[in-house]
This record gives structure tokens, sequence and C-alpha cells, in this order.
């Protein structure tokens, strides 16, 4: 990255999957921005119509062109191969049942605004907008996006982005740090979420005590136990 050594170490991670789990429509900062459709990250495939008008149907007002997948295991400056799955495939192992893989890359963690690849004082400033609820305006042919960006760029904070919350002041730190190169601190698709009932480390045990979470106030040593992330 241009701006220091802002990433661990998440090569162990090369080659492993995740599947789309079930959308779900999020209020964005400000709103007078559409509801966004985001659908985090499973262990297990969802079958469903992803269309456009299909998504429109499911969630009325909210802006259907795009779902945004989003979860643990998605890390800065990373590329991820994106491919759709026939739903009458008998083995998800057979590569036959799936579409070409489109490229996907991740940005400069702390990256908001513009002149990407770049970290400065103006990706601080807007996510002190984003945190004011300023809305989004799009570019078009003719101009270029303006206003605060959205919720699902400016959420920094957490392995997961809670977008059920709001932009606040532990974002606004993050761009903050980003801008200073100091290290990103997330721990990537090896967490478990403790209480969620879901399997979301893919290690086939759900919730399960002694594995790696986030939450806790010792940050990377945190682990399940009994259904609450702490400090061992």
């Amino acid at each position: 990255p241009p701006r220091g050594k802002t990433l661990p170490n998440l090569s162990l991670f090369d080659g492993e999957y995740r599947w789309f789990g079930p959308p779900e429509d999020f209020d964005d900062n400000s709103l007078l921005n559409p509801r966004f459709i985001a659908s985090e990250f499973r262990c297990n495939a969802t079958f469903r119509d992803w269309s456009s008008g299909a998504l429109s149907t499911d969630f009325p007002g909210a802006d259907a062109s795009v779902v945004h997948g989003y979860g643990a295991a998605v890390v800065p400056c990373s590329p991820f191969d994106v491919q759709v799955v026939e739903e009458f495939c008998a083995d998800l192992t057979d590569e036959t049942c799936y579409s070409e893989a489109v490229q996907v890359n991740t940005g400069l963690w702390g990256d908001l605004w513009k002149d990407f690849g770049l970290i400065n004082f103006t990706d601080i400033g807007k996510m002190v907008e984003a945190f004011k609820g300023i809305p989004y305006v799009a570019a078009t042919e003719k101009t270029e996006e303006d206003g605060a960006p959205p919720e699902v760029r400016a959420m920094l904070r957490r392995n997961v982005p809670p977008y059920a919350t709001r932009v606040n002041f532990t974002d606004i730190g993050k761009a903050v740090d980003a801008f200073k190169t100091i290290a990103y601190k997330e721990l990537g698709p090896v967490v478990e979420i403790c209480d969620d009932g879901i399997d979301n480390n893919c290690d086939g045990a759900i919730d399960e005590d002694g594995a790696l979470c986030e939450g806790c106030p010792a940050g990377t040593n945190c682990k399940c136990n009994a259904g609450v992330c702490v400090d061992p």
C-alpha cells in the first residue's frame, strides 16, 4: 500500500471461499440516501434469485442494483474472485456448475474518497461528513461523485461491519489511524461471533468455546466462552 505497511500477513487465507448469505437491507448514514442491500458471507450457499428485479420486490425502496458482500473475510488491498453457481448443481465441488470468475479488488484501508491509493485529510473530512449524515451523490457521465461516502464505504470499525448502526466516532478514529499508517488490526476470516448461531469461521462448529473472536478489551486474544467473547 502507498501509505505505509497497514496490513498483517493474511496470505494464509488465500484460496478460501465464502458464500453470499441471505441479503438484508439497511438504512444508510443519511436517510436521504436509499437503503442499501448487503449480504454477510456464510459457509453455506444461499440459493435465490439475485436479480435486481427480485431484490426490488423483496426490498422495496432499496437500491437493488448492487448487493454489497461483507464479513470477516473481506480485508483491504486484496483480490477476490466472484462466481455464480447453478441452483440445481448436484456437486458444489464441480467447477462446471460455476460461472466464469469476476475479480473484485478491495481498496486501501481508510481510503474513502477520490484519488484512490492515497489517504489524506480529505478522507478524514469525508468520514466526518458521513458521521453528520450528509447524503451521497453518485457520479454521472458529466459530474463527479459528491457529498459524503455511503455507509458501506465509510464504516471501518470491527471485523464484521455493524451496518445496522451508524458511522460513529470510532470510525473517524479509524480513518485517522489509517492516515497515520497505524497497522490494520482486524483479525480477518478466522474469527467467530460467539452468540449468533452461525459458523462464522467455517470450521464446522457454531459459537464454539475457544474460538478466536473480536469485541473484548484484550483485542486479538479474545476467545469464545459460553457464548461470550472474553479475554481468556
